[in-house]
């Protein structure tokens, strides 16, 4: 009886359950009639990627991990001048860049989920496009 005793607290830390929070990063294209090619790389990656987003469509580009949370909760707002899970991030339409530091955090929404995880949202509207 006295081994099982002393074995209740290995049981219980084996069963504990420690939650881990998900980033989400997204393109919405709000544009009315261009397609926005997303080239980008993760800050840990060597790979480039490449994301067609049509308009009135949006593209989960990217995920990345934020570490242990608590059961009910949502990653935080952990940026403040730069997303800095991307290496870099460039827009194009029909093979021409769309001039833009898009990396930077004031082009990004941020909204928690609800379901230990949250979003970032890069918004393409036609007149971002056009004032650049």
């Amino acid at each position: 009886m006295k081994k099982l005793l002393l074995l209740i607290p290995f049981i219980l830390l084996f069963y504990s359950c420690d939650y881990t929070g998900v980033y989400f990063y997204e393109v919405k294209n709000e544009t009315t009639e261009s397609a926005i090619e997303v080239k980008f790389q993760k800050h840990n990656d060597t790979i480039l990627r490449s994301v067609i987003v049509y308009p009135s469509a949006t593209e989960r580009i990217m995920k990345d991990g934020s570490g242990l949370i608590g059961m009910h909760d949502d990653p935080g707002d952990i940026f403040k001048d730069s997303i800095n899970d991307l290496k870099f991030i460039d827009l194009y339409i029909e093979g021409n860049k769309i001039e833009g530091k898009f990396k930077a955090r004031s082009f990004w929404f941020f909204s928690q989920n609800g379901d230990q995880s949250s979003t970032y949202t890069l918004k393409i509207t036609d007149s971002l496009i056009h004032s650049k």
